[in-house]
C-alpha cells in the first residue's frame, strides 16, 4: 500500500502545485461553464439531515439545485436519492410531525418551485422505514418512469447481526425507451453511524443483504447503490462485501464469488477490490470528495454513489466522463495521484462532490466567492442545507441508449425480368437529442451500432455500422435478386444496441416482370411496323403474361423514345 503521507506533507504539495492547479482550474472552467446545460441523466445523492416540508431550509435547497455559479455550473439533477427524510408515525423516532408521502412530494415541491427548474419533479410512492428516518426518491417524470419499489426490511432490535434501517430498491425506466437495457435500479441506503467496531457490525448484514440482491438482478442489469454509507476507510468488512469479487469465499461468504452483484467505484479512489485499509477520514489525500461536515470541517467521505460494472461497460446506459475521451476506468484526481496536487475538475470524471472544491479540508465548507466550483451564494446555500452537522450531495453524469431507426418497408418497385434492382435504405440513431444530449452534442447518448442481414432474394452489405445521434443518416444499397418472375417479398433485420428493438426488421417488396419485346415483326427493327402488326398479332410486348393495352401503350412510348415534340403529331 502507498503511504499517504501526513498531514503536513500533503499541506506541502498543495503549495508547491498551487501554480499548477490553478491553471488547470483556468483550463477547464471554460469546459464547465459550457456545460450548465447539461441533458444526459444526472444522479444525485443527498442526506438531507432530518427533513420535513415545509422547511426554513427550502430557499436553500431551491439554491442549492438550480442556483447557477460564477463558471456556469448548475447541479440541475434528473434523479435524487435522499436520507433522513422524516416520516412520522410509529416507525419514526424522531417525532417530528408529517408522514413520509407527505415530505416526499413537498421535497420534490420544492425543486418544481426553484428557479429555472424544468417543474416536472415527482417524488416515488413512499415506503416506510422501519428504525428510523427514511430513503426516499424523487426523479424528473419527462425522464424517467417508476415500476417498482422493493424493500430489503430489517427486524428491530440492536444485535450485532441487526440492520438499523431499510433499504430500498427502486426499479426505474428511461422514458421513451423499452427491454431491459433501459431500465435502471437504484438502492437507496443509511447505514449505521460511527466509527466503533459495533458500529461497523451493525453495518455488515446490511451491505451483505444489498450484495446479496444485487447478486440475483436479471443478467446484465445496471444498478447503483446511493447511500450515506458512514464508512471511514475502504478496508471495512462492510464496504468489501459491496465491492469484493473473491472466487473462493470463506464459509458464509459466498456471495462474494458472484460477480454479477458487485459494486464499482466510479472514481477509482482507491481502487475498487482492493483489501488494503485506505482512510478517506481526515485524510487530506481525499479533500476532493470529502462530503461531510461542511458547518464544521470537511474530512469524511460518507456520501458516495457505487455502481454496477454495467455502468462502465461503453455500452449502453453508461458512465460518462466529463471530457470526451476521458479515461473513466482512471483514479479520481487526488492528492495521491503521481504525487501531485489534485483537482475537483477532473476530466475523466462527472462524479463531483457538490460544492467541495477542495479547498475546506478539516475547515468548514469554503462558501465565499473563493469556492471555485459554486462561489458563495451556492456555497452558502449548501451550509444552510446541511443544518450544522449534515453532508453535501454527490452526483454522477450518464450517458442513454441508442435508438434504432429506419422505415417500416423498402419498395424495389416494378422491375425487368434479369435486370439490376437495387433501393436505398435510411438507417439512423433515433435518440432523442433535445431530451438526453450534452450541451447541443450527442455525447448523452450511445452511439448506434448495428449490422445488416437480408433475407433470401435480398441482399445488404456487410459489415459493422455506426450512428451518432443528431447525426447525418447512414444510407444502405439493397439489392434484389430478379431472376424469376412475380412479386417479391422479404425482411431485413437490424441487429444493434437498442434495448428495447435488438433486431428491428424492415419489410422488403417488388416485382419482377419479363422482358420487353418491341419486335413484334420479328425484322430485327423497332419502327411503326411493329405498331400496325400489333393489331393483327397481339403479342405480350410488355412481358406480363397478358395481351392488354399495356402492351401497344409500351411499344407507342418506345417508338416516341427521342422524338422533337412536333414530330409526334399524327401517330398513332
Amino acid at each position: 500500500m502507498r503511504d499517504v503521507g501526513s498531514g503536513v506533507c500533503v499541506a506541502s504539495e498543495r503549495r508547491r502545485g498551487s501554480g499548477r492547479a490553478a491553471a488547470l482550474a483556468a483550463v477547464w472552467a471554460a469546459v464547465w461553464a459550457a456545460s450548465a446545460a447539461q441533458a444526459q441523466l444526472r444522479v444525485v445523492e443527498w442526506n438531507i439531515t432530518n427533513y420535513s416540508y415545509p422547511s426554513a431550509r427550502d430557499a436553500s435547497f431551491r439554491t442549492a439545485f438550480y442556483g447557477v455559479a460564477p463558471n456556469g455550473l448548475q447541479l440541475a439533477p434528473d434523479v435524487v436519492v435522499i436520507q433522513e427524510l422524516e416520516q412520522g408515525g410509529s416507525g419514526n423516532t424522531s417525532g417530528h410531525q408529517g408522514t413520509g408521502q407527505f415530505n416526499a412530494a413537498g421535497f420534490a415541491s420544492v425543486l418544481n418551485s426553484a428557479p429555472g427548474s424544468p417543474g416536472d419533479y415527482a417524488a416515488v410512492t413512499y415506503a416506510a422505514n422501519n428504525g428510523d428516518d427514511g430513503n426516499a426518491l424523487i426523479y424528473r417524470t419527462s425522464k424517467v418512469e417508476w415500476i417498482a419499489t422493493t424493500a430489503l426490511t430489517t427486524n428491530q432490535g440492536t444485535g450485532p447481526n441487526q440492520t438499523p434501517r431499510d433499504t430500498q430498491r427502486w426499479q426505474m425506466r428511461l422514458v421513451g425507451y423499452t427491454g431491459a437495457g433501459a431500465e435502471l435500479y437504484i438502492y437507496g441506503a443509511h447505514f449505521k453511524a460511527g466509527g466503533n467496531p459495533e458500529d461497523s457490525d451493525r453495518r455488515i448484514p446490511e451491505s451483505r443483504r444489498i450484495r446479496i440482491d444485487a447478486n440475483a438482478l436479471p443478467a446484465g442489469a445496471n444498478f447503483l447503490i446511493a447511500a450515506d454509507f458512514n464508512l471511514q476507510n475502504s478496508g471495512q468488512t462492510e464496504y468489501q462485501y459491496l465491492v469484493a469479487l473473491d472466487p473462493t469465499p470463506v464459509m458464509g461468504e459466498e456471495f462474494l464469488a458472484t460477480a454479477s452483484g458487485r459494486f464499482h467505484d466510479p472514481i477509482n479512489t482507491p481502487a475498487s477490490g482492493s483489501m488494503a485499509t485506505i482512510f478517506w477520514e481526515n485524510n487530506g489525500t481525499y479533500r476532493n470528495i470529502h462530503t461531510q461536515d461542511p458547518a464544521s470541517a470537511m474530512d469524511s467521505r460518507h456520501d458516495q454513489i457505487l455502481f454496477s460494472a454495467t455502468l462502465r461497460d461503453g455500452q449502453g446506459i453508461d458512465y460518462l466522463p466529463r471530457a470526451a475521451g476521458g479515461n473513466v476506468l482512471s483514479p479520481f484526481s487526488t492528492y495521491i495521484n503521481a504525487g501531485m496536487p489534485g483537482t475537483w475538475d477532473d476530466p475523466n470524471h462527472t462524479y463531483r462532490c457538490w460544492g467541495n472544491d477542495g479547498s475546506s479540508f478539516n475547515n468548514p465548507l469554503n462558501s465565499t466567492a473563493g469556492n471555485s466550483m459554486v462561489g458563495a451564494a451556492i456555497g452558502q446555500a449548501l451550509v444552510t442545507c446541511a443544518a450544522g452537522g449534515g453532508h453535501l450531495p454527490v452526483y454522477l453524469d450518464l450517458q442513454v441508449p441508442a435508438r434504432a431507426s429506419a422505415p417500416m418497408v423498402v419498395d424495389f418497385g416494378t422491375v425487368n425480368q434479369n435486370s439490376t434492382a437495387t433501393a436505398g435504405v435510411a438507417v439512423w440513431n433515433g435518440g432523442n437529442v433535445a431530451l438526453w444530449s450534452r450541451n447541443g452534442t450527442s455525447r448523452g447518448i450511445d452511439d448506434l451500432d448495428y449490422t445488416l442481414a437480408a433475407s433470401g432474394g435480398f441482399a445488404a452489405p456487410a459489415g459493422a455500422f455506426q450512428d451518432a445521434a443528431g447525426g447525418a443518416t447512414n444510407v444502405h444499397t439493397l439489392s434484389m435478386n430478379t431472376g424469376t418472375l412475380g412479386p417479391k417479398n422479404g425482411t431485413l433485420t437490424i441487429a444493434s444496441n437498442d434495448p428495447g428493438t435488438p433486431a428491428l426488421v424492415v419489410t422488403l417488396t417488388g416485382t419482377v416482370v419479363g422482358g420487353y419485346d418491341f419486335d413484334v415483326n420479328n425484322d430485327g427493327l423497332v419502327n411503326n411496323e411493329d405498331l400496325h402488326r400489333w393489331y393483327g398479332l397481339f403479342t405480350d410486348v410488355d412481358g406480363s403474361g397478358m395481351v392488354d393495352a399495356s402492351d401497344v401503350g409500351a411499344l407507342r412510348t418506345q417508338l416516341r423514345v427521342g422524338e422533337v415534340g412536333d414530330m409526334t403529331a399524327g401517330l398513332r
